[in-house]
């Protein structure tokens, strides 16, 4: 499922980029990101017949400190794109 990935503040977030993930995170949990993992802080759907791209987006905050990668983290996201 690709994904929009926003990042900082929700009052101005910061376009991270899209990627597929093998599903769609929920609010409180650590996703990795191109070897950065972080907390999802909102998530919500998208729909739209006329915008072309990802129909679900995140809210991250800032990276987890120091932390071991756990493979239920790891599985979750994919490829860039």
């Amino acid at each position: 499922m690709l994904i929009d990935v926003l990042a900082g503040d929700s009052s101005s977030p910061a376009a991270w980029g899209s990627f597929h993930f093998a599903r769609s995170p929920k609010a409180g949990e650590e996703v990795e990101i191109d070897g950065t993992v972080v907390i999802v802080t909102r998530a919500w759907h998208r729909p739209s017949i006329y915008y072309k791209g990802a129909k679900f987006a995140i809210l991250v905050e800032d990276t987890v400190g120091d932390v071991q990668i756990r493979p239920e983290v790891r599985d979750h996201a994919g490829m860039t794109v």
